[in-house]
C-alpha cells in the first residue's frame, strides 16, 4: 500500500476563506525548547504572537504555549483586510513583512514617504492585503523569527520547529468551543498549573508572564467565536456564557452543569471527560459533528471524514 500523502495546504486553508482552525506547531524532536532551562522563551512566543496579531486580520480564540509545542485557535479575516485602505495595508504590511535593502538586507524604517510609495503600488497592496489575512504567512513569520532568535541564543544552526504546522478546520460551533476548551486545558493536563481555576490563561486571567497578558488582550470575546454560517455568511453571537465555557475546561464539582453544556454543543459528556484527561485530541483532517464532516467531505471530493476526537454524541 502506498503511504498516505499529506493534504495540500491550500485545501486545508483556502485563500480568502473565513474559517476557524486549530493550529499546532511542535519543536523539533519534541524537545523542551520552550520549557525547562528555556522557559524564558515562552515570553518570546507570546510577545511575538501579540505583535503579529496587531498587524494581521486574524482573530485569536485560544492559545497554549507548552514546553515543546504551541496551540492556537485562529480565524483568518480576509473580509476585514478587504476593508482596509491602501495606506492601511501599506503601514501594516511594511511593519509585519519589512522591505529590506543593502548588503545586510536591513529592514527599512517605516516612514510616511515609504508608506505612501507602497500604498500607490496596486500590485504590492493586493498581494499584501491577502498575506495579512493568511494563516500560512502568519505562521511562517512566527516560526522563522522564533527559530532565528533561539538559534542565535544557542549559537547553533538547524531546525527549531518541525517542518510543517498542523492546521485542522473546526467546522461547527461545538468544534470551535470544544477545541478552544481543549487548548485552554493543556497547561492543566501538563501540570504547568495545579488548580483547575488557573486552566485557560486567556479566559481565566491567570498568566505566566506579562507577554501572556499582552497576548490575552487579543482574544476576541466569547460572544464572537461562533463560526460563519455557510449559507447566510452571518456570524451570530454565541449563546454560551463565560461561566458555561469554564465548565468545559474544568468542571470540578459541577459535573451536572458541565454535562448540560456538553449536551448543548452536541458533545458526549463522558467522552469529553476522557478527551480532557488524555489529550491528543482535536487533530485530523477536520473536526465537527457527523453532519458537518459529511458536508466538508463533499467539498474535498471525499465520501467521509473520520472523527478523531471521539466526543460527538451522534457518533454512537
Amino acid at each position: 500500500m502506498l503511504p498516505r500523502m499529506a493534504q495540500a495546504r491550500e485545501l486545508v486553508l483556502p485563500p480568502q476563506s473565513v474559517g476557524t482552525y486549530h493550529i499546532l506547531s511542535r519543536c523539533t524532536r519534541r524537545e523542551f525548547l520552550l520549557g525547562g532551562k528555556n522557559e524564558h522563551r515562552r515570553a518570546w512566543v507570546a510577545g511575538l504572537l501579540a505583535e503579529l496579531l496587531d498587524g494581521f486580520a486574524i482573530d485569536l480564540h485560544a492559545f497554549a504555549i507548552m514546553s515543546d509545542h504551541v496551540h492556537l485557535v485562529l480565524r483568518p479575516r480576509p473580509d476585514v483586510a478587504s476593508s482596509w485602505s491602501p495606506r492601511q495595508v501599506a503601514s501594516r504590511g511594511l511593519v509585519q513583512i519589512p522591505v529590506r535593502s543593502g548588503n545586510g538586507l536591513v529592514a527599512m524604517p517605516v516612514t510616511r514617504t515609504l508608506t505612501e510609495r507602497y500604498a500607490d503600488n496596486k500590485k504590492w497592496v493586493s498581494a499584501h492585503r491577502e498575506r495579512l489575512s493568511s494563516l500560512t504567512w502568519f505562521m511562517r513569520l512566527f516560526k522563522q523569527r522564533i527559530a532565528r532568535r533561539a538559534n542565535a541564543e544557542d549559537n547553533c544552526r538547524g531546525h527549531f520547529w518541525e517542518s510543517r504546522f498542523l492546521s485542522v478546520p473546526l467546522l461547527d460551533y461545538g468544534a470551535v468551543l470544544g477545541c478552544m476548551a481543549y487548548v485552554d486545558c493543556n497547561p492543566l493536563r501538563a501540570k504547568m498549573v495545579t488548580s483547575p481555576k488557573d486552566a485557560g490563561a486567556g479566559r481565566s486571567a491567570s498568566y505566566f508572564c506579562d507577554e501572556d497578558r499582552q497576548l490575552g488582550a487579543h482574544l476576541i470575546p466569547l460572544s464572537q467565536c461562533r463560526p460563519v454560517e455557510p449559507i447566510t455568511g452571518e456570524r451570530p453571537h454565541s449563546a454560551l456564557s463565560l461561566d458555561d465555557y469554564r465548565l468545559l475546561i474544568a468542571p470540578g464539582k459541577n459535573q451536572s452543569a458541565a454535562s448540560r453544556v456538553c449536551e448543548q454543543l452536541g458533545i458526549n459528556p463522558a467522552a469529553w471527560h476522557d478527551a480532557q484527561t488524555e489529550g491528543g485530541r482535536f487533530q485530523g483532517v477536520a473536526i465537527g459533528n457527523r453532519a458537518s464532516r459529511a458536508a466538508f467531505a463533499k467539498t474535498q471530493g471525499k465520501q467521509i471524514i473520520a472523527d478523531k476526537t471521539g466526543v460527538w454524541r451522534d457518533e454512537a
